[in-house]
């Protein structure tokens, strides 16, 4: 268990983030189409779903939302 861990992946502006399992992106989030509230209740979703069933959650730095942008 101890090997199970999630990426939270921020954009090096901050205003999108990815998260990562096994090195895939299983969601996108970004600050125009789900606003800033809607980013952190996202991040802290997977932070608590993280706690409650015993998953490491870490935040990294990486990627350019300019040449990210979909």
């Amino acid at each position: 268990m101890a090997d199970k861990k999630v990426v939270i992946r921020h954009d090096v502006h901050r205003d999108r983030f990815d998260v990562e399992v096994a090195g895939e992106s299983i969601a996108q989030f970004n600050h125009d189409e789900h606003g800033w509230a809607g980013m952190e209740s996202a991040k802290t979703l997977v932070e608590r779903l993280g706690e409650k069933l015993g998953f490491e959650v870490v935040s990294e730095e990486g990627g350019d939302a300019e040449s990210d942008d979909h």
